[in-house]
């Protein structure tokens, strides 16, 4: 198996356990600005430790790199915060589905600023996400007009 499926699957993984670490904390009350900020610095610091384990001096971050990094940390912490927020008023199953097909925007943006190809494959899943958002608002509306 290629190191780029172990990679994968340890996404998956960790992923997986993120939602139901998530809906955990729902069902025990926990404030999500504290979930958010307790992932967020633990996060850092299990990151910190990783880059002390290579050894040597601390590396001097570049300016594109910050230039990077502080929008995506931005960008992360209101991702999460408004996940945690928003399974209060609905489903883990909704929400962490909603998350995940929300990756097709950024495959639809490399595949326009990028010039990445758009083969068989990657335009059936473009499809798939869509039909899947399509069948979640619509499940959406029949149970509110259910109630």
């Amino acid at each position: 198996m290629e190191l780029g499926y172990l990679y994968l699957l340890g996404t998956l993984g960790c992923y997986t356990m993120l939602g139901i670490l998530h809906k955990m904390a729902d069902t025990r009350h926990c404030r999500p600005v504290v979930i958010n900020f307790l992932l967020f610095g633990w996060s850092a610091l299990f990151a910190y430790a990783l880059l002390a384990r290579q050894g040597g001096p601390a590396p001097a971050i570049p300016w594109e790199v910050w230039r990077i990094a502080v929008p995506s940390a931005a960008c992360a912490a209101l991702a999460v915060l408004t996940f945690q927020m928003g399974i209060r008023h609905g489903s883990l199953a909704t929400s962490w589905l909603m998350l995940s097909l929300s990756y097709g925007i950024p495959t639809l943006i490399s595949l326009w600023v990028f010039g990445e190809r758009l083969n068989p494959r990657k335009g059936l899943a473009l499809v798939a996400i869509l039909m899947a958002i399509l069948l979640v608002w619509k499940d959406k509306t029949l149970q509110e007009r259910g109630r």
